[in-house]
This record gives structure tokens, sequence and C-alpha cells, in this order.
């Protein structure tokens, strides 16, 4: 499946690069890269999976909560807090019947479906000062969310048009230590520079 994936990615960076403006928001960003993936499982034999509480359900879900709960202001783990959400995640095929589609109750967190692949992305572009503080504070949210919470393989697909702050940018995750969050999380940046002016 990491190969699926991977391939669908490489499909959206390209896309990404040759037509930037194709995408207005971030959120046109999640639903073309769902289309990719979706018709990628479904040409691979991925099809629907029944859950313990005999639902049938696919592997691909937009807004999947987390198990976990959050003061999302603080950018802390908070048992009082409401959970997050990832923008895409994919199920753990092999753990489907042996968990319940949605928990009835909190003692039944433990019993909610794996998320074997999580995506966040974020589309940054602007030039003020104000865009970068977002895209820092949008990136820690998301690294957060993927730290835990069940998430075998965690992306962080970072994509920027227009957008000056590239060094910075980098810079402030270094001091982040994101490459100590586990062997399998990716942030990846890709770039389109255009002059605002055209």
């Amino acid at each position: 499946m990491l190969e699926l994936v991977e391939a669908c990615i490489n499909d959206l960076v390209k896309t990404f690069l040759a037509t930037p403006y194709l995408f207005y928001t971030e959120s046109d960003i999640h639903c073309y890269f769902y289309k990719l993936i979706s018709k990628r499982l479904e040409c691979s034999g991925f099809g629907l999976y029944e859950t313990l509480d005999k639902k049938h359900s696919g592997l691909l879900h937009k807004e999947y909560p987390t198990k976990k709960r959050y003061a999302q202001k603080r950018l802390k783990e908070d048992p009082t807090g409401r959970r997050g959400h990832f923008d895409l995640c994919i199920w753990n095929p092999e753990e489907i019947s042996k968990r319940l589609f949605r928990r009835r109750n909190p003692k039944q967190i433990n019993k909610e479906q794996q998320t074997y692949l999580a995506f966040e992305f974020f589309l940054a572009e602007g030039a003020e000062e104000s865009n970068l503080e977002h895209a820092i504070r949008h990136t820690k949210w998301d690294i957060l969310k993927l730290k835990d919470n069940e998430v075998k393989y965690g992306y962080i697909l970072f994509f920027a048009r227009d957008w000056n702050f590239k060094e910075s940018f980098l810079n402030k995750m270094k001091e982040e230590k994101i490459h100590q969050i586990s062997p399998w999380f990716m942030l990846r940046i890709i770039m389109v520079r255009y002059s605002l002016k055209d």
C-alpha cells in the first residue's frame, strides 16, 4: 500500500508544480488527493471491509478523529480538550474486522479504527510575516496529531506558492526536531515561486 500512496503523492506534486493555481484552497488539494487515492485503492482491490459492529466501509476517510484530546491553542495534549482530526487517513485493513466503525462511548476509544496512514496538508502563500507564523503553528499542530494516535505512517504535505519564507520555515522545523518523531514520519515541502505581479 505504501507504493500506491507514494505514487499518488508524486502525482499530486507533479500536478501542483505544473498547475499550482488549479487549487484555490487547501481543501481543493485534499479533494484532489482523495480522488487519486480512492481510484488507486479501488483499482488495487481494496474494496469494502466489515467492521466489528458489522458496518461496511472503505479504507479512506476525510477528517477522521484522533484518539487523543488536545488544547489546540496551547498545542498540548489535554484529556479534557477536544479531539483533533486528520485531513485524510487510511485505516489498517488488517485491523478493521477487530474494531468498531464508530465508538458509542468514551471507554471504547481504543476500539476505534487504527489510522494506518495519516495525511495533513498545508497551502502557504502570501508575503506577510504572519503567513510564516501561521505555517509554523499549523505544522506544529499537525505534528502533534501525527506523533501518536496509532498512526503507522504520517505525512505532512506542505505546498507553497508565492511564498518567501522557505528557509525561515525550515530552520524553525529543525528546531522542533521533527526528524525524531518517527522513522515513518515525512514532511514534504513542495514550493512553486511565481511573481506576485503575474
